[in-house]
């Protein structure tokens, strides 16, 4: 029965023509487990996701402009809200190219300022290749959750963009200052394709454990290339790092931190 789904919480959604209908403003289905949402992803996202509840997304890849500061139509995603895939391997969120208002500037595929937000079992590409090829001083990240009891599961962020030194290019972001509670656990961040970013990056107090990040490697001879595996920024309560790996990257530790008053 689609209204007992409903009431229990639970959207579904489908990436059925995803692509075709980016931007458009527009949807199928009811949200259901036998009818899901379909269209434009960003639309959907914006208008018919509340509060605390779960959304399911289906396998296949989901097309979205992404968030950036300049765009008052960009969606963030509410408060208490999780969105899970079917897995790292089968539900990929992929960035659009070529619309306007996201063209030369910092886009970030999914954003909130809000609280107790979860992220798992699912890819996000940021797909940088036009940014990358055209040498924009841009910075295209994965996720960024700016509150408290944010967490990151089992997500692999590829394809990320941060030149140097033009916006440092985050890719898994949790917490502001101040923030604490968040945790970032089993994430992948690889093929970064820019010059100047940071694979896992907290701020405040995190759990951060069991990730893996693929950097390129520091040219020989080159003395400093900012590449930083994870960065933690602004913990005054304690983090936690533990059981993770950074490949490649510039800086000579595996892991950065940073305190500020």
């Amino acid at each position: 029965d689609g209204f007992i789904d409903r009431a229990s919480g639970d959207i579904w959604l489908s990436s059925t023509n995803s692509l075709t209908y980016l931007n458009q403003q527009t949807y199928f289905g009811t949200g259901t487990l036998q009818d899901p949402y379909y269209g434009d992803f960003d639309y959907i996202f914006g208008h018919l996701i509340p509060a605390k509840t779960i959304v399911h997304l289906g396998g296949g890849i989901f097309w979205t402009k992404g968030w950036n500061r300049t765009n008052a139509n960009a969606y963030q995603i509410p408060a208490g809200v999780t969105v899970q895939g079917e897995s790292e391997e089968f539900t990929t969120i992929r960035r659009a190219t070529n619309y306007t208002g996201y063209v030369q500037q910092n886009v970030t595929l999914l954003h909130s300022d809000d609280s107790n937000i979860t992220i798992r079992n699912l890819t996000l590409d940021c797909n940088a290749f036009d940014f990358y090829s055209r040498n924009w001083s841009n910075s295209i990240g994965g996720v960024a959750l700016n509150g408290n009891g944010e967490t990151l599961e089992h997500v692999t962020d590829i394809n990320g963009l941060g030149l140097q030194f033009a916006p440092e290019g985050f890719q898994l972001v949790v917490g502001y200052y101040g923030r604490s509670g968040n945790k970032v656990i089993g994430c992948t961040v690889s093929n970064f394709m820019g010059t100047y970013g940071d694979g896992v990056a907290p701020t405040g107090d995190c759990l951060v454990e069991g990730n893996n990040v693929y950097f390129p490697v520091q040219p020989a001879g080159r003395p400093y290339l900012p590449l930083f595996g994870i960065n933690v920024v602004a913990s005054s309560g304690g983090s936690m790092v533990v059981g993770n790996h950074v490949f490649g990257g510039g800086h000579k530790r595996e892991y950065r931190t940073r305190k500020h008053s």
